[in-house]
């Protein structure tokens, strides 16, 4: 299928949530979820992501507020599972404000309830303290405790032997084969086991989204796939490579590991309809919404005196190092206001058109070809698809999407694996604690 190591196929994702209708719409709230989430597995997709986000942000100017609130990813995934067959369900979870134990059982028992289509999207999260009582710990130190955190998890997925409880009746339990994980670190104190055996996986699949190196030496430790913003091929082909070095640094195989960037495609029946409604979707940008974005997302400046057409205020933008949260999303956008010409305005729907991803705006075919392309260049591993403002109608196109990446030679076809690890043609993950 493709000359390139790693998997032979793209693996491909789709971020649910934003644009996802939860209410307003006469249903009960989960009806639109599962049918994009039975459309995506339908139209061949790999697996769904929810995000996750604890700063709901709703204007005090206008009252306005995100069209689809972010409900609670486990719980919605959870109920997806038993509303889909084969879609793999990625949760988003936070290292910074949850513990090692409970996201160990809850996505373990995810892993039995899906029949072994559960991953984690590993974050360190860059707002929301507040809710918690608690200030956000310095870019590196969240990092820091996301290592030890997610040690901690996969220590515990390995805590029942294969054969510590085995089929029968009734079955047999055999306590001694029970391995109790005895921490104590610099985050975290964790003694004893979990309360049922390995889940089908063994260990749920991993998935991390961060850029920034320490967000990169937290992948090539532990990270499977890896989500991330990379809107130009050079970037994302460096990137790739160095968290293959990475992994191999520390002690993986090179193929362990997939890079999958979101790309954000935007589908006309011509191209000049495309890049048209590209235009449109900037133009409906909720602007009071979009300021408070962007002015939290560039290390909480004050854009209040500004109008929208005025020149961006680069003398305001603090240094990378100063900025707590999403550093490599900051450093993006940075970009952007340095431009030539740039305006509040500007910056501002740049962020709302691609959040930092790779826009692609064009037919269905053009759009497969670029997609095919850098796949088979060597810069990407698969793709997580975004559709935020919903009204780009992505659901809609998957199906001949899918179609035209198939007849492109690079997507495998339908019934390729049962388990999300087996559909991404991941390494199976050894039992620590083996059988007798």
């Amino acid at each position: 299928m493709t000359g390139q190591t790693g998997r032979s196929g793209l693996a491909l994702g789709i971020m649910l949530g934003a644009g996802t209708p939860v209410h307003g719409s006469g249903r009960e709230p989960l009806a639109g979820f599962v049918d994009d989430a039975r459309a995506a597995e339908e139209a061949g997709l790999d697996f769904l992501l929810v995000a996750d986000n604890y700063e709901f942000r709703a204007s005090r100017t206008t009252g306005t507020a995100p069209p689809s609130p972010p409900l609670e990813p486990l719980t919605l995934l959870s109920a997806l599972s038993r509303e889909t067959k084969r879609i793999g369900l990625v949760a988003t979870i936070s290292t910074t404000f949850t513990h090692p134990f409970q996201t160990a059982r809850h996505l373990a028992s995810m892993d039995h309830v899906s029949g072994g289509r559960a991953g984690w999207n590993i974050v360190t999260s860059a707002g929301g303290e507040e809710k918690f009582g608690t200030s956000l710990p310095a870019h590196d130190d969240r990092y820091r405790r996301a290592a030890e955190y997610v040690g901690l998890v996969t220590e515990l997925w390995d805590c029942w032997a294969d054969d510590a409880l085995t089929a029968g009746t009734p079955p047999t339990f055999r306590p001694d084969r029970i391995r109790e994980v005895a921490h104590d670190g610099e985050f975290f104190s964790v003694h004893g086991a979990l309360s049922f055996p390995r889940s089908p996986q063994g260990h749920p699949v991993l998935v991390q989204a961060g850029s920034s190196p320490a967000g990169r030496a937290l992948a090539s430790r532990f990270a499977e796939v890896v989500f991330t913003p990379q809107p130009t091929e050079d970037g994302s082909r460096e990137m790739r490579e160095d968290l293959r070095r990475g992994a191999v640094a520390a002690g993986r195989a090179a193929d362990d590991i997939r890079l999958t960037p979101g790309v954000r495609p935007i589908i006309g029946r011509t191209h000049a309809e495309a890049v048209a409604l590209a235009d449109e979707l900037d133009e409906a940008v909720d602007v009071v919404r979009g300021r408070a974005m962007i002015e939290a997302m560039m290390g909480h400046i004050d854009l209040s005196g500004h109008d929208l057409a005025d020149p961006f205020p680069v003398h305001l933008l603090p240094e990378a190092e100063q900025v707590k949260g999403r550093r490599t999303r900051f450093e993006r956008l940075r970009e952007v206001a340095l431009a030539p010409g740039a305006t509040v305005l500007s910056v501002l729907r740049a962020e709302a058109r691609s959040g930092g991803n790779w826009v692609v705006p064009g037919t269905v075919e053009q759009v497969a070809d670029e997609l095919a392309g850098r796949f088979r260049r060597g810069a990407v591993d698969g793709y997580i698809l975004l559709d935020g403002r919903g009204d780009a109608g992505l659901i809609d196109h998957l199906p001949d999407l899918v179609a035209a990446l198939r007849d492109r030679g690079v997507v495998r076809g339908p019934g390729a694996g049962s388990t999300l690890r087996e559909r991404l043609e991941l390494p199976a993950r050894p039992n620590l604690v083996r059988s007798a």
